[in-house]
């Protein structure tokens, strides 16, 4: 996850995602950071975790037998989830030919740039079908798909 993202961002990231496993110590999460980025310290951690609980992301529960634990909030999880799809996204971006990448720019394109009733047709073959053709009619804020025979 480096495409242009700030450290900040990577690390708010990584905690976000760790904490979709469930609830965390501030300890436990450090111990993560450091198998990866050796360099990461509790305190770095503690800033971001501070700054996720100020923006209601992230719920820190008091501590009991010594440790507290943080975990995400619904909003937090929604944020979570969003950018785990994204970095899948980017991931399948990453494995694309050429050719493939502007065919995928150019339907991006049409997605942002289109009016209500615009259609887009798109060839997506698989195993199945080779010939399969997809037409993306744009309705409102909803893209309509069917088949094109």
């Amino acid at each position: 996850m480096s495409r242009g993202i700030s450290s900040r961002e990577i690390v708010r990231f990584r905690i976000l995602l760790l904490l979709l496993n469930g609830p965390a110590t501030s300890t436990e999460i450090t111990e993560q950071f450091n198998k990866t980025k050796p360099t990461s310290s509790k305190n770095t951690v503690y800033k971001y975790l501070n700054e996720l609980v100020g923006e209601n992301k992230i719920i820190w529960k008091g501590q009991r037998k010594g440790k507290s634990t943080y975990e995400l909030s619904d909003s937090g999880k929604k944020e979570a989830e969003r950018l785990q799809k994204k970095q899948e996204i980017n991931n399948r971006i990453d494995q694309m030919t050429p050719q493939k990448i502007q065919e995928f720019l150019n339907f991006l394109d049409f997605l942002v740039e289109s009016e209500e009733g615009a259609t887009f047709a798109i060839w997506l073959p698989d195993i199945n079908n080779p010939k399969i053709m997809k037409e993306f009619k744009h309705v409102r804020t909803k893209m309509l798909v069917q088949d094109i025979e």
